[in-house]
């Protein structure tokens, strides 16, 4: 899998041995690797997994240290020299990451409402109609799941505000640019409406596991779940955001596992192989047999040290029931069975919801109840 992954993941902050500790965003471990292997494609993902959780996670509390940690990260990958083409074509799509980075923390910083000023003045203002779609897309999708009538108002606002820009518009390119905007909406009513079926499920009786195959583990039965607080995880292996959690994933097991949690990843037979070689996985070009994809997936989560239960979906039926669009996708049930949270993506915020409602349900007083 030759791509950089610029995903959020739980990593510590580190130092090469030719950088000074406030000079080097990375994780210690990752930057001295990539620096020692600079043809090595898996080093680069790491490096920049672990660099732009940082970046990212600060845009919002400190973007002038997001500022400086952007900068670190291009002065640092600059010393890099690969010499395989691959590698090569990595790299600099790190390097370009920097510039990407620059253009996120601008958005950050600037108010939405300067945007709409500066197009209420020129209709055709392409950087500000690009800075005010993201702003005010970015601000839709956040609210999409767990906030769905704000997230339709904002929605509509945005509708109108084109809309009006699209009458308004004398460039023909900026006039493209708006139509387009304009017939993304419709991805985001989407996940408006997935957002008001994941609500309305809050509180309703979980779907029955019914299930092709079980994989890193013996079966599970609805008796074994009986009594218990069930995280089911929607993932896939070829899915960014889904491998970002599995810090969390790999911390609640062992926290949790033996207090009465118990953690499913629910995925389907997307076609992937295992390479021992590269410690990847990678579309098969032909079709897996279920005895294949049932070892890759084993071979996967033993790579990544995840010790919960993977399940194989028959369909998409339990998807289906919990109004799964995007991935990953987490549901916790209590031990009476019923709903009891959903968050989609692998950001911080959803990790600590899921992690103080586990918390809830398997103190004493609640799990007493419950059972």
């Amino acid at each position: 899998m030759k791509t950089l992954i610029l995903i959020t993941a739980i990593c510590s902050i580190g130092l090469t041995s030719a950088f000074a500790a406030d000079k080097q965003p990375g994780n210690k471990k990752e930057a001295a690797n990539l620096k020692a292997n600079p043809n090595d494609l898996s080093a680069y993902n790491s490096y920049m997994r672990a660099t732009v959780t940082r970046i990212r996670a600060l845009m919002k509390t400190n973007p002038d240290k997001s500022e400086k940690l952007i900068d670190q990260m291009e002065a640092f990958l600059k010393t890099i020299e690969p010499t395989e083409p691959p590698a090569k074509t990595l790299h600099q799509r790190a390097l370009n990451a920097s510039n990407n980075y620059r253009q996120m923390l601008e958005l950050e910083r600037t108010p939405i409402q300067e945007y709409i000023k500066q197009l209420k003045t020129n209709p055709d203002d392409v950087k500000a109609l690009t800075g005010y779609y993201r702003k005010a897309s970015s601000a839709v999708s956040g609210a999409a799941r767990t906030q769905p009538d704000v997230a339709e108002k904002k929605l509509n606002e945005m509708r109108t505000l084109l809309t009006g820009l699209e009458e308004k518009s004398k460039d023909a390119a900026a006039g493209r640019m708006i139509e387009r905007y304009i017939n993304s909406l419709a991805s985001h009513v989407r996940r408006i409406e997935s957002g008001k079926k994941m609500l309305s499920l809050i509180g309703k009786d979980a779907a029955e596991l019914n299930v092709d195959a079980w994989v890193n583990g013996k079966p599970l039965t609805q008796k074994d779940l009986k009594g218990k607080v069930v995280l089911l995880d929607f993932w896939a292996v070829w899915c960014g955001p889904c491998i970002a959690t599995f810090p969390h994933l790999r911390e609640w097991q062992e926290k949790y596992s033996g207090k009465g949690l118990v953690i499913i990843g629910l995925t389907r037979k997307y076609n992937y192989t295992w390479n021992d070689e590269t410690n990847r996985v990678s579309k098969s070009k032909e079709e897996n047999t279920p005895a294949q994809e049932q070892a890759m997936l084993g071979q996967f989560a033993a790579h990544h040290k995840l010790k919960h239960r993977f399940a194989i979906q028959k369909d998409r039926t339990i998807s289906d029931y919990y109004g799964v669009t995007g991935i990953p996708h987490v549901v916790l049930i209590d031990q009476k069975g019923e709903i009891r949270i959903m968050r989609v993506g692998s950001g911080e915020k959803n990790a600590h919801d899921v992690e103080a409602i586990i918390k809830k349900l398997l103190s004493p007083k609640v799990a007493a109840a419950g059972k």
